[in-house]
């Protein structure tokens, strides 16, 4: 019990009135010195469960604020992984199995490939002045150079279906990467023209012994290889396109797997927070729990001391003084004392109404005098 709560004895305090001379009358003063320590421990304890309760509900509303941006955080997280499985939905069948291709596989197929247009570029270049195997030498290059330029007009291609073009550097990667597919797509298209013009001259020579009306069977063959030759470059081109468009899947897969760790890790923290906040609840709840038995204590604290002290002056005397008829909760405590030249009595300077007591409960829980008694902390401490 804090000193503040006790005005002494109650037997001591009755024994030295009855001793003493004076009379003691309704109210004696060792009943308004029983207030007083009624009022001024309740007011230290209000105070200090006021501190207390306050440096928790700081923390509870920092906890709380942190709950909300690591909630809005997932929610952004949730946004971002929803939109890349669509964007993981959007890739076909067939370039997750290209995808999943393994890379010599998908080398051997482009060797082959190039090796479907040896002779045919063989063919276009049979009138060089060179000797045979400087053409062959030349076919084969030519045939790889097409493969390549096909392979990276793939992966150029595969980059124009994905580029979103939000940011400037991704409209500016777009805009470049479309100029590269335009072009290189018009190199190449005009290269097997020119090819096949060389073919048909070729295919024309030989033509010299054939005669007859309307198209000869030889121009149907030149058409019919430059078809073939537009054909392999385009198998080649899908092959390259879908396999592009395999590695941007493995790319998605890996980004919706870090999102999906990231949000692991944000739903952690948020666990953890959300304890730590019941934990807080649970602490002011506990806080305000022993806060109204300290008060109740010591309210009961007073009421004994006084039973005690009229006790014996009752047993003394004919007319002792009454007991204090109401214990206001908060500190102001008082009884009905009898005027002294008729009209209002008071109530430790609260002013009756019609004779009678204020209706006032005397007891409240403790987070209803917790609060009042933060308001006015915080009322002092922002007086100048």
């Amino acid at each position: 019990m804090r000193p503040e709560t006790v005005r002494g004895s109650g037997k001591k305090a009755a024994r030295l009135d009855l001793e003493s001379t004076y009379p003691l009358g309704d109210q004696t003063a060792y009943q308004d010195g029983l207030v007083a320590a009624h009022g001024e421990a309740l007011s230290n304890e209000l105070e200090h469960a006021a501190t207390h309760r306050g440096e928790l509900a700081e923390e509870l509303a920092d906890v709380d604020c942190e709950l909300g941006w690591r909630e809005a955080g997932i929610e952004n997280t949730n946004a971002k992984i929803e939109k890349t499985e669509c964007r993981r939905d959007s890739i076909s069948k067939a370039a997750r199995a290209i995808g999943d291709m393994p890379l010599a596989a998908y080398v051997a197929l482009m060797l082959l490939f190039s090796g479907s247009e040896y002779p045919l570029l063989r063919l276009s270049f049979t009138r060089l002045p060179v000797d045979g195997r400087t053409i062959q030498l030349i076919s084969i290059l030519v045939g790889m150079m097409f493969v390549a330029s096909v392979h990276v007009l793939g992966r150029v291609a595969s980059r124009v279906v994905c580029a979103e073009g939000q940011r400037t550097e991704e409209s500016r990667d777009w805009q470049l990467h479309r100029a590269i597919l335009v072009a290189g797509g018009l190199v190449v298209t005009g290269a097997v023209i020119w090819l096949a013009m060389l073919r048909a001259s070729e295919i024309a020579a030989v033509s010299r012994e054939f005669s007859g009306q309307g198209i000869s069977h030889p121009t149907w063959l030149g058409v019919a290889l430059g078809l073939l030759h537009a054909l392999v470059l385009l198998s080649a081109f899908y092959l390259a396109y879908q396999r592009a468009r395999g590695a941007n899947l493995r790319a998605i897969e890996k980004e919706i797997a870090e999102l999906e760790a990231e949000r692991a890790t944000e739903e952690q923290a948020l666990e953890t927070l959300e304890r730590r906040r019941e934990r807080l609840l649970v602490r002011i709840a506990t806080l305000d729990e022993r806060t109204e038995l300290r008060l109740e204590r010591i309210f009961r604290h007073h009421k004994h001391e006084e039973a005690n002290y009229l006790a014996i002056l009752r047993r003394e005397l004919a007319e002792p003084p009454t007991a204090i008829s109401d214990w206001v909760a908060g500190g102001a405590v008082g009884r009905r004392r009898r005027p002294p030249s008729g009209g209002t009595a008071s109530i430790n300077g609260r002013g009756l109404r019609n004779g009678k007591p204020p209706a006032t409960k005397p007891w409240t829980t403790a987070a209803r005098r917790i609060k009042p008694a933060l308001r006015d902390s915080d009322r002092k401490e922002n007086t100048p």
